[in-house]
């Protein structure tokens, strides 16, 4: 009994995408020293040092044997499972006097099958020193495929937003939360899952001090300001980032393509940065029905029935109507981005 007591918990952020995870992953990454204080370890684990997505990678070859490199996780080399997964499980047990975080928003999206029972046969070798808890932050369907959006063409896409919606409305297995929820609490027990709704959390606590509560940490005691945040772009750099996915154009920008668009972005007057693709209120409507009964079985399992998702905001209605149309950008539109680029950063011309 004395031994149950004394055991840490080990809790593994899953996501989901596009619920602030780089925010969270930023600052327990900038304030590691602080977080070791607390008691608290925020492990460096391969090459991306802010958050831990090389566990996930490593379960690819598992998940899908015709393609055994993660395309999210950096480097042509092939991960080997067991190597990695032995170094995460040794590093446990050497730290099992600490809370240890883990923050991979892949484990949500890409982890499943064969990948999800061996990690949860290689974490039942840790079960008489942590107990594990898996978080998930679940965003309202519509607003998720919104934000997912931003995410591909920032990524290089060129698809258009229509086309977009035909393609990610039938995508059960990233947008159905039951299915999601089901297979992890099938996996670690519904008692070890810890679910939040991102909408009401970010309003009610902002986010951080969400996960704060969640985890036990001291937040006041951390740094908040981190330069890692994701830069959210405006419809209109949606549209010039698309022509810059061309070849062409994608060749001469580089690997500075993001890092361009970002600043561009920032150039921008606060008003026109909030000018984003919004669905049109069929669209939305038809997502929101789509997954109206996943949502309820959500609501029962999780939230004592209370509702999941805030019901659709009377703004946010009639900024369907405004901004519903595939948004086209013109010479003009462009001649007028980099005029705004240049005034913001004219100094750096001179």
């Amino acid at each position: 009994m004395l031994e149950f007591m004394n055991k840490k918990t080990l809790y593994i952020h899953i996501g989901c995408e596009k619920t602030g995870t780089t925010s969270i992953q930023s600052v327990l990454a900038d304030n590691r020293g602080t977080l070791m204080q607390q008691g608290v370890l925020y492990p460096e684990i391969g090459k991306l040092k802010f958050a831990q997505l090389l566990l996930p990678a490593a379960l690819q070859p598992l998940i899908n044997s015709n393609k055994p490199r993660a395309d999210y996780y950096p480097g042509n080399e092939f991960l080997d499972t067991d190597t990695v997964w032995n170094d995460f499980i040794n590093l446990a047990r050497n730290n099992a006097d600490k809370n240890i975080i883990i923050s991979a928003e892949h484990f949500s999206s890409r982890v499943n099958g064969a990948g999800l029972q061996y990690m949860k046969n290689r974490l039942s070798e840790l079960s008489a020193l942590f107990n594990v808890r898996i978080i998930t932050y679940l965003r309202r369907q519509d607003k998720f495929m919104e934000s997912t959006y931003s995410t591909i063409i920032k990524a290089g896409g060129k698809i258009g937003f229509d086309s977009f919606y035909e393609t990610h409305i039938g995508l059960q297995e990233r947008y159905d939360f039951s299915l999601l929820l089901e297979r992890w609490s099938n996996a670690f027990g519904k008692s070890a899952m810890i679910v939040r709704d991102y909408e009401t959390e970010v309003k009610s606590k902002g986010l951080l001090y969400s996960f704060f509560e969640i985890t036990g940490i001291e937040g006041r005691s951390l740094s908040l300001e981190n330069e890692n945040e994701n830069v959210s772009w405006p419809a209109s750099i949606i549209e010039l980032a698309r022509l810059c996915n061309t070849p062409r154009l994608s060749t001469i920008l580089g690997n500075q393509r993001v890092t361009f668009l970002d600043a561009i972005t920032k150039s921008l007057q606060t008003e026109e940065r909030k000018k984003v693709y919004r669905f049109n209120a069929a669209q939305r409507q038809a997502i929101l029905d789509r997954y109206q009964e996943s949502n309820k079985r959500v609501e029962q399992e999780y939230f004592d029935g209370s509702p999941l998702f805030s019901e659709l905001a009377t703004s946010e209605a009639q900024q369907n109507t405004t901004l519903s149309n595939e948004i086209s950008i013109s010479k003009m539109d462009i001649v007028e981005l980099f005029s705004h680029f240049y005034s913001a950063n004219k100094e750096n011309f001179n």
